[in-house]
């Protein structure tokens, strides 16, 4: 069944560790750890913080397994300073499998305004 709930709004999330990490471990999303450099923990990319976070919101309002995940629709943008590393891409691309109504859009523009 269709949920009625709508949700909107903005999330800032920091490379490193913020918050609860604990709950990064138990998220939807599994962060890859890489070859080039397989002591970072992935969990910890402000991507993945900010795409857990999102799915955590779903959870909350009852989004469960995959009958619930395919009545998600709506738009994603993801704006980052840099490129995004290999693991967080997969992770983009786990998001669009769990929710596969979801349109994610990722920007990356390491220019800031300053006013």
């Amino acid at each position: 069944r269709p949920l009625a709930a709508l949700l909107e709004g903005t999330s800032f999330k920091l490379n490193g560790l913020r918050g609860d990490h604990e709950a990064a471990q138990r998220s939807w999303l599994c962060a890859v750890p890489l070859p080039i450099s397989k002591w970072v923990d992935r969990t910890l990319c402000a991507e993945f913080q900010a795409l857990s976070e999102l799915c955590d919101l779903l959870d909350s309002l009852g989004v469960k397994g995959k009958e619930s995940c395919r009545f998600v629709s709506g738009r994603v943008s993801l704006w980052s300073s840099g490129a995004s590393c290999l693991s967080c891409v997969r992770t983009f691309r786990q998001l669009l499998q769990i929710f596969p109504q979801l349109c994610l859009e990722v920007l990356c523009d390491q220019r800031l305004e300053h006013r």
